[in-house]
């Protein structure tokens, strides 16, 4: 069974713009979150989906210098537009969604969920139903019938721009299909540790575990260091 890995990302962010070209260590924060999915088995492909906006050419020019890095161009506002678009292009029979503001994101995490997706046959999984993980290490995997369902029935906003909420059943939409889903959890209860990079403050923060860390270090490794160093959890960032 295939699986490819379509990380969605674009320039155009108002609160930290072209945050995804910034660095973090010796990479920028793309880079970074290539190189940890990379390690990530049972992947056919890895693409890059950004927008036709023109700011987003640097991020095609970036991806171009990436060894097996694709790449796909579609709407900046119909996220769900773009995933599917680039699911029909690549012909991704099972997708995993992730974000290019999370350079944290953890290959364990992943094939934890894909193992699930796979061992279960689940029209989707997450590790965020609910979340009991850090944000910035969210994924989630779907096959390519539920991305399309989705892609020919959702009309909101809400599940255009964030592309799984309809296969989720928390659009507010009517969806006659139900979908059998899972979840990967770990804590019994979600602590407020954030690492995803929304604003400058989450950058220093993302920053600084990079520098404090081993290259290959997971994420339970940056949760130590935290524990530490308590504002490197993030649990005073913003929101």
């Amino acid at each position: 069974m295939s699986i490819d890995i379509i990380i969605q990302a674009r320039l155009g962010s108002k609160r930290l713009p072209k945050k995804v070209l910034m660095n973090i260590g010796n990479k920028t924060m793309l880079g970074q979150l290539i190189s940890r999915i990379k390690k990530v088995s049972k992947i056919r492909k890895i693409i890059i989906a950004t927008s036709t906006n023109k700011v987003d050419d640097e991020i095609i020019s970036h991806c171009e210098k990436i060894s097996n890095i694709l790449t796909f161009r579609g709407s900046e506002k119909d996220v769900l537009e773009r995933y599917y678009k680039t699911a029909v292009k690549f012909d991704s029979k099972n997708i995993i969604r992730v974000t290019g503001d999370c350079p944290m994101i953890d290959p364990t995490i992943i094939e934890q969920i894909i193992n699930l997706f796979l061992t279960n046959k689940y029209d989707y999984v997450s590790n965020s139903l609910p979340k009991t993980f850090p944000d910035g290490l969210d994924c989630e995997i779907f096959t390519f019938d539920a991305l399309k369902y989705s892609y020919l029935n959702a009309r909101s906003n809400f599940s255009r721009e964030h592309v799984t909420p309809f296969i989720r059943g928390i659009s507010n939409e009517i969806n006659k299909r139900k979908f059998l889903i899972g979840n990967v959890s770990f804590l019994k209860k979600k602590k407020k540790i954030r690492w995803t990079v929304d604003y400058e403050k989450d950058l220093k923060r993302v920053r600084k575990l990079f520098e404090l860390l081993p290259e290959n270090f997971s994420w339970l490794d940056a949760l130590s260091a935290a524990i530490e160093k308590p504002k490197l959890l993030g649990i005073n960032g913003q929101y």
